[in-house]
């Protein structure tokens, strides 16, 4: 019972840090203007076109696709050196 009742105020005394550290940090961000760490890191939502490999098939994302000498997409460096042969 005892070690319960350790347990239970240590749980309470970091809760109540946690929750003023993050007032802390709104008060802090209304102040400057900055953004939290937290939203800077947030990745985009925005959405990814996707294109097709012209020598195997596969989907891709274009920001990781390799392009052609006519504007053809490749998954790789390899199928656009085979699709010159």
């Amino acid at each position: 019972m005892k070690y319960l009742l350790v347990f239970l105020v240590l749980a309470l005394a970091y809760w109540f840090w946690r929750s003023t550290r993050t007032k802390d940090q709104l008060e802090r961000q209304r102040r400057d203007g900055s953004p939290l760490q937290k939203n800077s890191q947030a990745p985009s939502n925005a959405p990814v076109t996707m294109v097709q490999c012209a020598a195997c098939g596969i989907h891709l994302p274009s920001v990781d696709a390799t392009i052609g000498k006519i504007g053809v997409f490749y998954c790789s460096v390899e199928h656009r050196t085979q699709a010159r042969d």
